[in-house]
């Protein structure tokens, strides 16, 4: 992974873990997780699909220190996009496992995945009475500032 310039890697002493998870579950189907919303266009625009099956791997936590759109944000870590994809499944897991990691104050924490070749980006809020969830596609252009300290999840790289 590059050293970005827009991103800088919090929690960085902890060991973040999403274990072995078998594809099954989405985003769509996690009301359990996502309690308080989520949005309609994960249905609408076809993103419902179950997923592979996928290892334990770890994760790493950054904060945004300079405004950015989508593409900036995730190429200033790595230019191979699929390296920074999870599944809806892991994403699922670590919401419902890792709150701690997610920003409060309802600022969204993003989490790049792929359906049928396609980038979106989910981004999840944490309120009181619950997590709220959101789908933008990958190439939706504004910037995000950073003086709110937007939050990204991705993989970690293979050594």
């Amino acid at each position: 992974m590059k050293k970005s310039k827009i991103l800088k890697r919090i929690f960085s002493d902890d060991i973040i873990i999403i274990p072995a998870v078998d594809g099954s579950k989405t985003i769509t189907n996690s009301e359990d997780v996502f309690k308080s919303w989520i949005d309609s266009s994960f249905e609408d625009w076809g993103l419902n699909k179950s997923d592979q099956k996928t290892p334990e791997i770890k994760i790493q936590v950054y904060e945004m220190v300079k405004d950015a759109n989508y593409s900036q944000m995730f190429h200033s870590l790595n230019n191979d996009l699929d390296k920074l994809c999870l599944t809806q499944h892991q994403i699922t897991v670590f919401c419902a496992n890792n709150q701690k990691y997610l920003r409060e104050g309802g600022w969204p924490t993003f989490f790049l995945f792929k359906v049928d070749g396609k980038y979106y980006v989910a981004y999840v809020l944490m309120y009181p009475d619950g997590l709220y969830v959101n789908v933008h596609r990958f190439k939706k252009s504004y910037a995000w500032y950073a003086d709110l300290t937007r939050r990204l999840v991705v993989p970690q790289p293979e050594a």
